[in-house]
């Protein structure tokens, strides 16, 4: 069977490998494992990755640390980074593309509330994400959801996608693929620290979908009190119930079982769990209060 060279990050691509040393053939086509560190990010699995490939007496070393010897196919899994002259690279992407190609787009995917989430494998390409489509595997989802949640779906959609590609590649020793549909792509675009300010003008539901989609082990949703302060909202309800006869966003209009009520555009949101920057619980008192 053809050797190959993995690129590992986060839980899919531990996920993803769990399953590869669980089948013997498939074990011994891995000629190298390369791991790195995602500042961006609480948990990059970089340890338990490295930790297994140890066990399973599998080459792994830091993508900054080593020379990447060729191999017959590199596959970038959850991975952040250029990867240059790798023959045969596979890139599986956290959408069904051509849409979303990018950055972030199973968080941008919660936040607009994509009923169906998925990824596509897809030789990797010049331009961003424009590659030859090998496969695809989607699942329905239903809202609320935290991303961590999402997160634990795709990483079975990831294995999936892994499973069919292998299973072709050990009965076959290639790879069909299709082009992509220009006409239909779209674009998800890199999240920056403004990126989590919550915008108090918009629908409670929408908020909450923003708060669930950049929570753990993303920083978290941020807002400020009247005097500056920072908090990130943790745990959010949506209340689409609530009217109001005039603009009031962001205000704290009634206290429900102790939480606390904002006011949108539409309907209400009711924080269950805030910290301040030091990620200290934050607990609310005041009832004139606006947040921004």
């Amino acid at each position: 069977m053809s050797k190959f060279t993995l690129y590992l990050l986060t839980k899919k691509g531990f996920d993803c490998l769990k399953y590869l040393v669980g089948n013997l053939t498939y074990k011994n086509s891995l000629s190298q494992i390369v791991i790195a560190r995602d500042k961006g990010n609480k948990e990059d699995y970089y340890n338990e990755i490295k930790t297994l490939c140890t066990k399973e007496g599998i080459s792994v070393f830091d993508r900054v640390s080593h020379e990447i010897k060729e191999t017959d196919y590199g596959v970038a899994i959850g991975w952040k980074w250029l990867i240059n002259d790798c023959k045969n690279l596979i890139v599986i992407h956290d959408s069904l593309l051509p849409k979303y190609r990018g950055f972030s787009p199973l968080v941008n995917m919660l936040i607009n509330g994509e009923k169906t989430i998925g990824a596509t494998a897809i030789f990797a390409s010049k331009m961003m994400d424009e590659g030859d489509i090998i496969t695809q595997e989607k699942e329905l989802i239903e809202y609320p959801i935290k991303i961590n949640d999402a997160i634990d779906i795709m990483s079975k959609i990831y294995v999936r996608i892994i499973k069919k590609i292998f299973k072709i590649l050990h009965e076959t020793g290639s790879l069909d693929a299709i082009p992509q549909n220009e006409e239909l792509a779209t674009y998800s675009l890199w999240r920056d620290e403004d990126d989590y300010l919550i915008n108090w003008k918009t629908n409670a539901v929408s908020i909450e979908r923003f708060v669930n989609a950049v929570s753990y082990p993303y920083s978290g949703a941020i807002t400020f009190l009247s005097d500056d302060t920072l908090l990130r909202l943790i745990e959010v309800k949506a209340l689409p119930k609530y009217k109001f006869e005039h603009n009031c966003e962001g205000k704290i209009f009634m206290y429900k079982d102790g939480f606390p009520l904002v006011a949108c555009k539409s309907g209400a949101i009711a924080i269950l769990k805030a910290v301040d920057d030091s990620g200290e619980i934050y607990s609310f008192k005041r009832l004139r209060q606006k947040l921004k």
